[in-house]
């Protein structure tokens, strides 16, 4: 390096001339390029600037925007709690009221059961004490029967008959007829 240094000391020894030129020529081109890096850096830089204060605009602008969102977003989130609410209880008390409803047409329902279920129990009940009737008439009828064949003769059997058909004739035409007609 020390080399170096003494080269470049003795060519300026030599010709100062020439090697002042050739560093004004270097200060020159140092000058210029510096120049021009200003310039282009301005205008890159005031590009920037102006990109900057752009989007910092429009950041602003996105904020109020956001706030502005935000804002209207409680504002109808609480329209719909409002009308949530609202929905809740018109829908509770539709609700109650068909509950009611209901209610009421059951026990209606209930008691038309009821009523039926008795009736068809009173049906019933003297269907039953019908057939008892019959079948003990006929039994009575029947051992009656069986009773006379055995104890009366043929002729007291229809003397009989005939006073038990003058009598039931008596009772149904309210007129009275002989009551030993047809006695042997």
């Amino acid at each position: 390096m020390e080399q170096l240094l003494r080269q470049a000391l003795s060519d300026l020894a030599a010709d100062p001339v020439r090697s002042a030129v050739e560093i004004l020529q270097s200060v020159l081109l140092l000058v210029i390029v510096v120049w021009g890096a200003r310039k282009f850096a301005r205008g890159r830089l005031a590009e920037r600037q102006a990109r900057i204060s752009t989007e910092l605009g429009a950041a602003e602008a996105a904020d109020r925007e956001g706030a502005e969102l935000e804002a209207k977003a409680r504002d109808v989130m609480a329209g719909l709690e409002q009308q949530v609410a609202d929905v809740l209880k018109a829908a509770r008390e539709q609700a109650e009221q068909e509950r009611k409803t209901s209610l009421t047409q059951i026990e209606s329902d209930a008691r038309l059961t009821v009523v039926q279920a008795r009736q068809s129990i009173e049906s019933e009940k003297n269907r039953v004490v019908r057939e008892a009737s019959d079948r003990l008439v006929r039994l009575t009828a029947e051992s009656a029967r069986r009773y006379l064949d055995e104890i009366l003769t043929e002729s007291q059997r229809r003397s009989l008959i005939e006073r038990a058909i003058l009598a039931s004739l008596e009772e149904i035409t309210g007129a009275a007829g002989p009551r030993d007609a047809g006695v042997s």
